[in-house]
């Protein structure tokens, strides 16, 4: 490697040179390519899963040979992020986190890039969600066929008890099939359904809290509100009372009084259970909303 004074090399030349040239000339430069090598994120230094409050791990990572600056990088940053410098990661919200380490190029050896490592991060039931509230179902939790987490609003959503409220102001006229469904998925359409038909009751107030600063909180559907009721202890703050659900009655329902007009469905807390009630009797409420991990 050098300055030379042919293309084809020879003896490089020494600075400073004493040419004796009157005109013009040219001077090659040639040098050694660096050599190749790779790096990796150490299998020992994190798990493939952690809990979004379990202690996160501070990652290393191992070049084949040479040395050089190392540099960590999350591009999944809404779920975790990484200290460049340290390998130090932080977990944010559910979903799969996605990191790589950069080795900087020495005197001898190239820069080189890792495989990318994917860390799953979740949450358990009880955990403090995105907008402040608790946790209540899990993508794993049985009948959610969503894939989606759930969380409850918190006991303060309302500056104390959980408030009462009829299901809807029309208390004879049924919002339709849009607001019928009964399964863990369906609470938030229920509601969005509601919403547009009634100007005030259960579902409007759910629907207008704000917790975490976000706007997708709704009623529960039957199936989300019971699933809310058999983990009221860890979740917290209910009344032992009743709580309506967004679900209307579905015709012809077994058990049924006045049908969809008149009729939704509560759930008794603690109890458990759901039975069919009138629309303008007035029972408890708490909101809740679902996200999908990120990935």
């Amino acid at each position: 490697a050098g300055w030379f004074i042919a293309s084809s090399g020879g003896s490089a030349i020494s600075f400073p040179y004493a040419h004796g040239q009157t005109a013009s000339f040219t001077l090659y430069a040639q040098w050694t390519a660096l050599s190749a090598r790779t790096i990796s994120i150490d299998g020992g230094s994190y798990s493939a899963t952690y809990n979004r409050y379990a202690a996160a791990p501070t990652l290393t990572s191992t070049a084949s040979a040479g040395s050089g600056t190392k540099t960590y990088t999350s591009s999944t940053t809404t779920v975790c992020t990484v200290g460049a410098a340290t390998g130090t990661v932080a977990f944010l919200t559910a979903g799969t986190c996605s990191i790589v380490v950069e080795i900087a190029a020495d005197d001898t050896y190239a820069s080189a890039t890792s495989s990318a490592i994917s860390i799953s991060v979740t949450y358990a039931i009880g955990d403090t969600g995105p907008g402040g509230g608790k946790i209540f179902i899990l993508p794993s939790t049985a009948g959610n066929s969503s894939g989606n987490y759930f969380e409850a609003a918190p006991t303060s959503w309302n500056g104390g008890a959980d408030p009462t409220r009829n299901w809807c102001n029309i208390t004879n006229g049924a919002v339709g099939a849009s607001a019928q469904g009964t399964t863990i998925g369906t609470g938030q359409g229920n509601s969005t359904a509601i919403g547009a038909y009634c100007s005030s009751g259960a579902a409007v107030t759910a629907r207008a809290y704000g917790g975490g600063g976000l706007s997708d909180w709704f009623l529960p559907s039957e199936d989300e509100l019971e699933a809310l009721q058999a983990v009221r202890a860890t979740i917290g703050g209910f009344e032992s009372a009743t709580y309506w659900s967004s679900s209307e009655i579905v015709a012809g329902r077994a058990g049924a009084f006045a049908g969809p007009t008149r009729e939704a469905y509560p759930v008794h807390f603690p109890t458990g259970g759901s039975n069919l009630w009138y629309k303008y009797q007035t029972y408890h409420v708490r909101p809740v909303r679902m996200f999908a991990p990120i990935s």
